[in-house]
């Protein structure tokens, strides 16, 4: 089995992940690759060349995530959200460098990952800032359309709350492409961080609001640590960490 790892021995860093707006991830691919599908795929930086192909690949996967459906109904509006959110929180992760893309030999870009190093969460105020007034213009005129945005603040909060004190990396998000989903592209995804992790002999945390990935994400070593349900016609939401020098099932 073979995945090249562009991009390493660039320096430290990482991609971080809060937006003020939503970041759980949404994880929808876990199953392995074969060493035939694998040895064709590249997993590097995401770059100014690669940046929208990876903002659109997010956009598109995260409209489906449970809690943007409970903030904003309609397949539009949901699209409307995470395409306000998701180039947010990359270009907010981006300059601690661990945004990362899994590619074709054409380059087609497959699926993407935001993690976060220890201590970089949350983003230093001065990166906030560069955003805010274009995020705070947007995020303005699309508020009226959505049904819960007050509630969907509730749950960025209560997951903050809960965040675990230790020394740890953060799993912001990780997305795959819907034609790539099966293929294990969200597997190798993952063990991309659990490396990072590893290498530094730290936990690996995350968030979801996806029942049906606890199971997945338990197969590669990671356990609930908080159960989260801030607003009752929403989506629960579950904090999992992955203990470093574990075994994982998958």
């Amino acid at each position: 089995m073979r995945i090249t790892w562009a991009g390493e021995g660039q320096g430290g860093g990482a991609i971080g992940r809060r937006c003020p707006a939503l970041r759980y991830g949404a994880m929808n691919d876990f199953a392995l690759l074969s060493d035939r599908a694998m040895s064709d795929l590249e997993i590097t930086r995401i770059d100014a060349s690669t940046f929208d192909a990876a903002a659109a690949l997010m956009v598109e996967a995260f409209a489906d995530d449970p809690l943007v459906h409970f903030v904003a109904d309609g397949r539009e509006r949901r699209l409307a959200l995470t395409s306000l959110v998701f180039p947010t929180v990359l270009r907010l992760t981006q300059p601690d460098g661990h945004a990362y893309a899994i590619s074709e030999p054409d380059e087609r870009i497959e699926g993407a990952i935001c993690i976060s190093p220890p201590g970089r969460y949350p983003f230093p105020s001065k990166r906030y800032l560069q955003l805010l007034p274009s995020f705070i213009s947007e995020a303005t005129a699309l508020a009226p359309s959505l049904r819960n945005i007050v509630p969907g603040f509730r749950y960025v909060g209560a997951a903050g709350r809960h965040h675990p004190s230790q020394p740890h990396w953060y799993l912001i998000a990780v997305a795959v492409a819907p034609s790539s989903r099966g293929r294990g592209v969200g597997g190798a995804l993952l063990r991309k961080a659990i490396e990072l992790a590893e290498t530094d002999g730290l936990p690996l945390y995350l968030e979801t609001t996806n029942r049906s990935n606890v199971g997945l994400y338990e197969r590669f070593g990671w356990h609930t640590i908080s159960y989260l349900h801030p607003h009752p016609l929403g989506p629960a939401a579950w904090g999992m960490l992955r203990p470093p020098g574990i075994a994982a099932l998958a």
